[in-house]
Formats: structure tokens, C-alpha cells, sequence
């Protein structure tokens, strides 16, 4: 059966952008810079998809030199994104076409602010979005259902008319704890049995799939 949102907030990486490689190389390249080390891939996974702060002082383990590592990431993603990075295929067409719905869009990230907006300009997508919650405009981050108030109350909906789509656990707990119904970005996940295991109401492979909702 179909059903009928009002609204979706969009997690950003992994879900809109196909950035996620880029992340794991600049965190890589931030580690070996500053601790002269390699990262494990426990800590590398575990680190994905956190505000950068958080993912940093993660990877420090008490050792300190979180600012330095902040930095060392950004200078090499900002370096390597216009490179690197791409929409993932039909974002823009589907998101335009959930515009002429008359379908509110919101973004939903743990990312910086000034970070994320400015890919957001590179990609060309400020204009599709009616709003653009980045970590500092949220209460809580995910996977607190905290961050989706900001774009609750700018709405004005029930949270279960807004439907959260992501490829991280993180997305579909957040969407969860706010009691807004969830949708699995198969197509960006990149560990997608995780994501699967918290079981999101919707399992789209590609963006286009999240069409037949609206």
C-alpha cells in the first residue's frame, strides 16, 4: 500500500552525496599526520558519521590533539572533494520531483555547519531544501531524536508525517527516538545489514524508490 508523507529530512553522506570514501581517506590521511599511525577499521567504521569533534576525539583515545586532527581532515577533504565526490545518480531529479509534489525537504546532518554548506554550494543543492540542519542547529545529534526538532517545529508537523531517510544506523534511530517513520538509503549504505538491523520501515535500493511514497 502506498503511503503518503508530508515531508522528508535527508541525511546527507551516504544518502545524497557520495562522499563516504573520502571521509575514510581523510580520516586515514588526519590519523597518519598527527599520531604517525595507521587506523584500525573498527575504530575507522565506528568513527563514520558522528559530528567531526566526536569522531576525533573517538580516534584520539585520550591522547589529546583533537583540534589537530579536525584540522588535518578538513584540509584533506576540502583538498580532495571537487575530485572525489559526486551526487549519487538521480538525487537531483528526485528531489525535484518530491519539490513539485509541494513535498517539504529538510537536511539532516551531523556535519559542521560551515562544512556542509559548503559542499552543499559545490553540488548545487542549497535551493532544493526548504531547510538545513546541520550539527550546531540540533539539540542533540543524531541518533538522538532530538535533532530532528528544529525540523519538526519549522514544519509544523507531526513528527509521523516526516519521513527520515539515511544509510546509517544513526539515521534510522534518530528517525525512531523522534517517532518519525524511516527509510534504509540502500543505495549509499555502506554497511547495509547494520542499518537493516534497526529495522527502518521503508528499504529503497535507489533514491528513485522513495517516488512511489509520495
Amino acid at each position: 500500500m502506498t503511503q503518503i508523507f508530508h515531508a522528508v529530512a535527508f541525511d546527507f553522506d551516504g544518502t545524497l552525496l557520495d562522499s563516504l570514501p573520502l571521509h575514510r581517506t581523510a580520516t586515514k590521511a588526519a590519523v597518519q599526520e598527527v599520531f604517525h599511525e595507521d587506523i584500525d577499521a573498527v575504530t575507522l567504521a565506528k568513527s563514520l558519521g558522528a559530528p567531526l569533534q566526536h569522531s576525533m576525539e573517538l580516534i584520539s583515545s585520550g591522547r589529546g590533539k583533537v583540534q589537530e586532527l579536525c584540522e588535518a581532515y578538513l584540509a584533506y577533504y576540502t583538498a580532495h572533494v571537487a575530485d572525489e565526490v559526486t551526487l549519487f545518480p538521480n538525487t537531483r531529479q528526485t528531489i525535484q520531483a518530491l519539490k513539485n509534489k509541494n513535498i517539504k525537504l529538510a537536511i539532516l546532518s551531523n556535519r559542521l555547519r560551515d562544512w556542509g554548506m559548503s559542499d552543499m554550494r559545490i553540488f548545487q543543492t542549497v535551493d532544493l531544501f526548504d531547510i538545513i540542519i546541520f550539527a550546531e542547529d540540533m539539540p542533540e545529534p543524531k541518533p538522538s531524536g532530538l535533532a530532528m526538532q528544529p525540523i519538526i517545529n519549522a514544519f509544523q508537523m507531526n513528527p509521523a508525517d516526516i519521513l527520515v531517510v539515511g544509510d546509517s544506523p544513526k539515521d534510522i534511530l534518530c528517525a525512531h527516538n523522534a517517532g518519525s517513520p524511516s527509510a534504509a538509503a540502500l543505495w549509499g549504505a555502506s554497511h547495509p545489514e547494520r542499518t537493516l538491523a534497526e529495522q527502518p520501515d521503508l528499504q529503497p535500493k535507489e533514491i528513485t524508490d522513495l517516488l512511489r511514497y509520495f
